[in-house]
């Protein structure tokens, strides 16, 4: 739990079922369909995997990793959608071409059945970059006190390190790449902002998707 010196959720929500058996949206056409459904990953398989060899692709609007079955099996299926469908087009594209691996593994790719259409927000991403003054902004507290809220979804959190801004106190920066904007990032985006955008005391904002097809020129 957080530390009592810091303030935790405003409340404790009911912790329902995983959202992702609603994903999918039925009346979308074939030929706008977004979600690939991958079978033969490893059983061992974590968001991190999963996401390592998309890079030059287009943004990830979600993952879902399906746990193995009681029968024992080595492999697990998953599916991800991306943002924009000439995105999805790509990476089925190589993962026909037996060009992406996820730990060794080729996975055989298809269009999933449980159909997600484009999403046309321009600026959401599955990563977000968090400011704060240091004791709010770490891994420890940000991890715990999110998880009130939601079962987090995590491919990698980078610490980019603090800036002193004077009078002893320190800017915490972290980049939270979650395994998928929907119900992850978008989530995550919401609540800190409501909890803490108000004190001025933390800020998190949507940040550059290392699956996105082009990289952010450097300033």
């Amino acid at each position: 739990m957080p530390s009592e010196s810091l303030p935790g959720p405003r409340f404790v929500p009911r912790r329902g079922a995983t959202p992702h058996f609603v994903l999918g949206h039925h009346a979308v056409a074939d030929g706008d369909n977004t979600n690939i459904w991958l079978t033969g990953l490893p059983a061992s398989t974590t968001p991190h995997d999963l996401l390592a060899g998309i890079q030059n692709i287009g943004r990830v609007y979600a993952t879902t990793i399906n746990p193995p079955g009681s029968g024992g099996s080595r492999c697990v299926a998953a599916s991800i959608s991306f943002f924009e469908r000439k995105a999805a087009e790509r990476f089925l594209d190589i993962c026909k071409a037996g060009q992406f691996t996820v730990n060794g593994h080729r996975p055989m790719a298809v269009w999933n059945r449980n159909k997600i259409g484009e999403t046309a927000d321009t600026e959401a991403s599955r990563v977000l970059r968090v400011a704060g003054i240091q004791p709010l902004v770490n891994q420890e507290y940000l991890h715990s006190y999110l998880s009130y809220y939601f079962d987090l979804q995590i491919d990698e959190v980078i610490d980019h390190g603090s800036v002193d801004i004077g009078g002893g106190k320190l800017v915490g920066r972290l980049e939270y790449r979650f395994g998928s904007y929907w119900k992850q990032a978008q989530t995550a985006k919401e609540i800190l902002n409501r909890d803490f955008g108000g004190t001025k005391l933390l800020l998190a904002d949507y940040s550059f998707d290392p699956c996105d097809e082009l990289a952010p020129v450097e300033q």
